[in-house]
């Protein structure tokens, strides 16, 4: 399942969310999303349409109480009658802080992220590098990421700051060092990430794993078994 860990200050404007989240595919259907953590409708709200997640208001007059806490938040998505796990959202509420007083890492990318996407399908948004408040609450500051490997896979998206898979992932066979095949059932893609603060810049990295999932595309192989009656050899073939 899709996760990503964030660090997120409690006086963040509450027309911000922390992370949208989305089905990659429910085919024609628009789903719906919802929390299955118990007690989280307490501290957030999630848009069931957009999949939006949001830190509510009231938290504010708690700073104290909420300060230095760690949820999982479970996300689903809800297609017909059955609510389907979708990602898993790791929140650590901080102290408000100056963007002066945020590292780098915190700045650039969630404390931790893993992708998924399903094999052989058009080229994918998997889901932004780091946290999407961080360029609205330190509009003066810029961030240019850089892919250092795995191209032949991946990419970034058009909004400069998202991860895309290419085309056709196939999870079958293994990378044949020219991008014609492959990558696997497994992908790991480093980005670094330049932040121009003005006076200063700096530059981080992270690994991000992509997972590729099985569409179950392959032909029947089939598999001999073999068993011997009265001095006969029998052979029987099935399909796996």
């Amino acid at each position: 399942m899709p996760a990503v860990e964030v660090a997120v200050p409690v006086d963040i404007p509450i027309s911000e969310p922390l992370a949208v989240v989305r089905a990659l595919s429910l085919g024609a259907r628009s789903p719906s999303y919802t929390l299955a953590t118990k007690g989280a409708e307490h501290i957030f709200s999630l848009n069931k349409a957009t999949g939006a997640l949001h830190l509510h208001n009231k938290i504010r007059l708690r700073t104290a109480q909420y300060t230095g806490r760690k949820l999982s938040l479970e996300v689903r998505a809800l297609d017909t009658a059955d609510a389907l796990p979708l990602m898993v959202i790791d929140v650590t509420l901080v102290e408000s802080s100056k963007c002066e007083q945020l590292s780098a890492q915190d700045l650039c990318f969630w404390r931790a992220m893993r992708y998924q996407v399903y094999e052989n399908q058009g080229s994918t948004v998997l889901g932004p590098l780091g946290p999407p408040f961080m360029p609205k609450i330190c509009p003066h500051y810029s961030f240019a990421y850089n892919l250092t490997n795995g191209t032949e896979y991946a990419s970034l998206a058009s909004d400069g700051v998202s991860l895309q898979s290419r085309e056709l992932l196939d999870r079958d066979t293994g990378p044949d060092g020219n991008g014609a095949s492959g990558p696997g059932p497994e992908l790991r893609v480093h980005v670094t990430c330049t932040v121009n603060r003005g006076r200063s810049i700096s530059e981080v990295g992270m690994t991000v794993r992509i997972k590729v999932l099985d569409e179950d595309d392959n032909p029947p192989i089939a598999q001999m078994n073999k068993h011997v009656l009265n001095g006969s050899l029998l052979k029987e073939v099935r399909a796996i």
